[in-house]
């Protein structure tokens, strides 16, 4: 993830350099590149009613948000074992998972709106351990 070279703005992975006969070294030619961080979760369903979740839900929207301005930044859909991935630029973000039709919202890791996690901090490393529980 390119976030800063030397010339600015575009972060394009691009510095022109021009090397002539009288100039045969360019420097100061530097790029800051940071990994993408992984949050991931789950959504799963209650089938004994003890708040817990014991099975995976397949397709499931989620939506990663900016939480200052809730712009969506990405959506995905949960896979067969109820998981969702997303790689990101450090940051705070917010899940918003949609209640699939026929369920009922039970809680989340957050233990606040169960269909929000609203603080998922990926600014130092990555963030695996939000569940959703329907």
């Amino acid at each position: 993830l390119d976030v800063d070279d030397a010339e600015g703005f575009p972060l394009d992975n691009l510095i022109v350099a021009s090397i002539t006969p009288e100039v045969l070294n360019s420097t100061g030619n530097d790029f800051t590149d940071e990994k993408k961080r992984t949050i991931v979760g789950q959504v799963l369903e209650d089938e004994d009613n003890d708040d817990d979740g014991d099975s995976p839900i397949e397709n499931v929207l989620v939506s990663l948000v900016f939480p200052t301005n809730g712009s969506v930044v990405a959506t995905t859909l949960t896979d067969p074992m109820g998981n969702f991935t997303f790689m990101v630029p450090p940051g705070i973000y917010t899940l918003v998972e949609d209640t699939p039709s026929g369920f009922t919202d039970v809680s989340d890791s957050d233990g606040g709106n169960p269909n929000v996690i609203e603080t998922v901090d990926v600014t130092t490393g990555d963030d695996v351990d939000n569940v959703f529980i329907e």
